[in-house]
């Protein structure tokens, strides 16, 4: 069962993993495998670091559950596969609703970060006539250049003769554009030093205290929209509201309709013939039966963690390569837990602050962009593929078992890159020990001095490109550990 459980809690707390570690040897384990997403992983590597501190023989070993699929160095993830492909077979049915309206357009919000690989996989198999996806991680994007991108696509389709249209948002969208995350912010800071009441009475409050921009934008949005903005967080017991729970679909509608309304009076447009819904899929996946692809990567990886435990490995994720092979020629092994933390030193309150390192795949080198080949968006038309298959030749076909994510995933692994180097290292080591004079040692010396500083300037790259995290900042994750540093 794949369950969500709110707001990731944390056992970096020591007095928790004092618990965890009494629980442990109480129960003489040999092993503990924990199924989960990143914070589940992150909270496998606390327990494992504490069981070596109490010297117990329980191997912690965890396994890569997330809808998500934003694990660094994993091909793919156990329900990547299900959640796009359930998620496919709905858009492609309320496509098909919006061709037979004739004059509907349809907002979608789905599941998602705002660099989401659902949203791309299942732009690819349903062909909806756009997705929006995040811009810049850090500058964000700008509320009326997504608005006008959205209106000149209805009016360019609307003069083709197509009046209806699908849109995908996944959630995480609301996240990178610019005016709401500083409407977010200034909300915060409101409710942190002004007294206010909890509830629809509320709102009138809050919005008074916003500065004149804000205030214009906030005053536009949906009720129940300004609701979700204000106190979003009380209803699911969270001292702040969660940027990416807002009904980013219904924001866009608004202000599309406002837009659309005001080029019909200014004459830009004949008339206004456009009528827009809402349809949020924020929980069709939960029920979902697992897809065949998704059965065999589970029975896989247990069967990894096991192994694994077997052979009395610890802190290990296991994951399989080569999944868009045949499942007889997967490759499963284990990559140390600690490639799924990043840390940054607190020197103010001498702490180290530890948190996830998730991949946004579309965010990194090489990677082509995954919707160039699909038709132009103002001639596209929704596909429809139907139920997910379990059998037969449409549960069988290669295509229908492969991801975008799985096949652009192995460009960023670098494995290879560095077993390859590590084997050279090891030649070059090999030479040096078998020099016969001074000249040789300097140069093999050199070599490896200029291996080590290509390795640091790649290493300085990458911890560049991610950037710095703040707990105040919506994008980032909510869950951040904080561990006192060693003096």
């Amino acid at each position: 069962m794949i369950c969500q459980f709110g707001d990731p809690v944390s056992l970096g707390c020591k007095d928790y993993l004092t618990a965890v570690t009494k629980t442990i040897a109480r129960k003489q384990l040999d092993g503990l495998v924990l199924v989960g997403n990143l914070y589940a992983q992150v909270d496998a590597a606390l327990i494992a670091e504490a069981c070596a501190a109490e010297r117990l023989v329980c191997k912690v070993i965890g396994v890569p559950v997330s809808l998500d699929c934003d694990f660094p160095f994993v091909q793919q993830t156990i329900g990547h596969d299900t959640i796009c492909r359930t998620l496919s077979s709905y858009l492609g049915g309320i496509g098909c609703c919006a061709q037979n309206s004739g004059d509907t357009w349809v907002f979608v919000r789905i599941v998602g970060t705002a660099w989401s690989h659902i949203a791309v996989q299942c732009a690819l198999l349903a062909h909806p006539n756009t997705v929006l996806l995040s811009g810049h991680e850090r500058h964000g994007q700008c509320l009326a250049n997504v608005v006008n991108l959205l209106c000149d696509l209805i009016v360019k389709r609307a003069g083709a003769g197509h009046k209806y249209g699908v849109v995908l948002i996944p959630t995480g969208f609301a996240t990178g554009i610019t005016e709401l995350r500083l409407l977010h912010e200034e909300i915060t800071e409101i409710k942190k030093s002004a007294a206010y009441e909890i509830g629809w009475d509320g709102i009138p409050d809050i919005e008074a205290r916003l500065k004149p921009s804000t205030a214009a934008i906030f005053d536009i949005m949906p009720r129940d929209v300004q609701y979700e903005m204000c106190f979003g967080g009380q209803e699911r017991q969270a001292d702040t509201v969660d940027l990416s729970t807002v009904s980013i679909d219904r924001v866009l509608l608004r202000f599309v309709e406002i837009e659309l309304q005001r080029r019909m009076k200014l004459g830009l447009i004949a008339d206004d013939t456009f009528r827009g819904t809402c349809h949020p899929m924020m929980y069709q996946g939960r029920s979902a039966l697992p897809t065949d692809f998704d059965c065999d990567l589970g029975y896989t990886l247990g069967w990894g963690a096991g192994v694994l435990v077997r052979h009395g490995k610890t802190s290990q994720l296991v994951h399989a390569s080569s999944l868009q092979r045949k499942v007889d020629e997967w490759c499963v092994r284990g990559i140390p837990l600690t490639c799924l933390l990043d840390a940054t030193s607190d020197g103010e309150h001498d702490e180290a602050r530890i948190f996830p390192s998730s991949l946004a795949l579309l965010n990194q080198r090489h990677i082509a962009r995954p919707f160039t080949k699909l038709p132009p968006q103002e001639k596209r038309i929704t596909v429809y593929h139907g139920p997910v298959q379990y059998f037969g030749d449409a549960a069988r076909d290669p295509s229908l078992r492969t991801t975008w994510h799985m096949e652009n995933m192995p460009l960023q692994d670098p494995t290879e890159l560095l077993q390859d180097i590590f084997d050279l290292c090891g030649e070059l080591h090999s030479t040096m020990a078998l020099a016969s004079n001074e000249s040789t040692m300097y140069t093999v010396n050199g070599l490896l001095s200029n291996g080590l500083s290509v390795l640091e300037s790649y290493k300085q790259l990458c911890d560049s490109k991610k950037g710095p995290k703040s707990a105040g900042d919506p994008t980032k994750p909510s869950g951040v550990w904080r561990v006192k540093c060693a003096k």
